[in-house]
C-alpha cells in the first residue's frame, strides 16, 4: 500500500543524509586537491591558482588558452563526470550491496537514456572546445591525454 505524505514529512530522510553528506565531503577534498596541487600534476609550468587569470585575449580578441584554464576545463569535467557516475550510486536501495543489481530491469530504461545523453553531453563539451567558437563562449580548452 502506498504511503501518503503529511504536511510535517521531513523534505531531506536520514537515509537521504547518509547518501548526500559522504559525496559532498568526496567531491570537495577531490576538487580541492585537483584545484591546488593539479598544476604541479599537469600544468608544464606551475602558475598562482588566486593571481593567475583563467584566459587571456590576443590583440586579435582570441581567446588564448592557458595553464589556469586547462586545469578549471579538468576540474569542471571531473565534478560533472562524479555527479554522472553517481547517479548510479543513488540507485541502490538501503538493502541493497551491490548498485548493479537491478539497474537493467526494464522500469530502468529512462534511467540509462537519461545516463547515456549526460555522458554524450560531457564527452561533447570537451571534444567540441577544439574548435575556437565553442573554447570561445564557454572559456575551456580541449582535454588530452598525454
Amino acid at each position: 500500500m502506498k504511503r501518503i505524505s503529511k504536511k510535517k514529512d521531513k523534505i531531506f530522510t536520514n537515509e537521504m543524509w547518509r547518501n548526500i553528506l559522504p559525496m559532498a565531503f568526496y567531491q570537495i577534498l577531490v576538487l580541492v586537491i585537483l584545484m591546488f596541487t593539479g598544476q604541479y600534476m599537469f600544468a608544464e609550468k606551475p602558475f598562482n591558482v588566486v593571481l593567475t587569470q583563467p584566459f587571456m585575449k590576443d590583440k586579435d580578441g582570441n581567446v588564448v588558452q592557458t595553464e589556469k584554464m586547462a586545469l578549471n576545463t579538468l576540474c569542471f569535467n571531473t565534478f560533472m563526470l562524479m555527479n554522472i557516475f553517481n547517479m548510479l550510486n543513488c540507485r541502490v536501495n538501503t538493502n541493497e550491496v551491490n548498485i548493479f543489481a537491478n539497474l537493467f530491469s526494464n522500469p530502468n530504461l529512462y534511467f540509462w537514456l537519461v545516463f547515456v545523453f549526460e555522458m554524450c553531453i560531457q564527452v561533447a563539451f570537451i571534444w567540441f572546445t577544439k574548435d575556437g567558437t565553442v573554447a570561445k563562449l564557454l572559456y575551456t580548452t580541449s582535454q588530452t591525454v598525454g
